[in-house]
């Protein structure tokens, strides 16, 4: 079993199916393992799809404001990065945003104008974000209804009823990526559709990844640094890990922009199965090997820290357990 990285200093993570089930609170029990973490001098930086609010509502407030400061949050894929005051209470200004680095602003009426001509074409329903079982109800499962998400900077639609409508054969985000592509593209938005977790797109201006806050925050050279918003100082790779459960090369995984932001000998964890030609080249990536997954996966990694690193140094000395 992989073991635990006590030199951890910061920690770069995915939320959704990683801290927690997507559209669903944190659990109780992963609150107490994150604060533990930062209560041992360690620090996080949450990259997700979803939005700031979403993020805070579902996993922030449920930790103690001691902590918070600890915490830099990149919502919408790293469009925008905020932190805190050790106060807990959150600096107003973004420390990083793409708007700060755009050659020209991103018409937005134009851009919604499209999501709408998108969601006709295809005979698409767009509802709030909702509970995903409330949703399922209010639908009766129809696959043409959909969560849509304006997060300013990112729209995102949910296809929580499944993607294989009677028309399509295929993945109906495809056509959807194709469509949108040749819309934005008339239209000359620097905006880019992606595939986003297991039945999502994201639609997000150009050059937004999941590495790009980290590029731009993390200064490299003989050590890394960072501020948070005092500054921490990395002396190698070993004080970096990244966990994600979506590093897949062949479906332009979003959590792969993390690891290669960042040193190749940080180590990544991917919390879902992953066969080994699709991970990135060259990576120090490995595929959690307990007995759950995703956020369970993450969760028993940090249960279980202490007995997993007993069994690692016996294994690595080679004494029988």
């Amino acid at each position: 079993m992989i073991g635990w990285n006590d030199h951890i200093k910061l920690i770069v993570s995915d939320v959704d199916d990683t801290i927690a089930e997507v559209y669903k609170e944190v659990s109780g029990e992963m609150v107490d393992e994150l604060e533990l973490l930062m209560s041992e001098g360690r620090n996080l930086f949450l990259i997700s799809g979803q939005s700031f609010s979403n993020i805070y509502s579902r996993i922030l407030r449920h930790i103690n404001r001691k902590f918070l400061h600890q915490i830099l949050v990149g919502h919408c894929n790293g469009a925008e990065v905020f932190g805190f005051e050790p106060s807990g209470d959150m600096i107003p200004e973004p420390i990083f945003s793409i708007n700060n680095i755009l050659n020209r602003k991103v018409n937005h009426r134009e851009w919604r104008n499209i999501i709408r001509q998108i969601l006709n074409e295809f005979n698409l329903e767009a509802f709030p974000v909702m509970d995903i079982d409330r949703f399922k109800v209010l639908t009766k499962n129809d696959c043409h209804c959909i969560m849509l998400d304006d997060r300013n900077v990112q729209i995102s639609i949910d296809f929580i009823n499944g993607l294989e409508m009677n028309n399509f054969s295929v993945d109906i985000r495809i056509p959807i990526i194709k469509r949108a592509e040749e819309l934005f593209g008339c239209a000359d938005l620097s905006v880019e559709p992606h595939l986003a977790g297991m039945c999502a797109i994201d639609f997000s201006i150009k050059g937004v990844t999941k590495g790009l806050p980290l590029t731009s925050l993390i200064s490299s050279g003989k050590k890394y640094q960072i501020e948070l918003p005092e500054r921490i100082v990395f002396s190698d790779h070993r004080e970096i890990e990244i966990w994600g459960d979506n590093f897949s090369v062949s479906k332009d995984g979003a959590d792969c922009y993390m690891s290669l932001a960042l040193p190749k000998e940080s180590r990544s964890i991917s919390f879902r199965n992953l066969s080994p030609a699709d991970m990135p080249e060259n990576y120090n990536l490995m595929v959690w090997d307990g007995e759950y997954r995703l956020h369970e996966g993450l969760l028993e990694y940090l249960q279980r820290r202490e007995k997993i690193n007993e069994v690692y140094k016996k294994k690595k000395v080679g004494v029988k357990k």
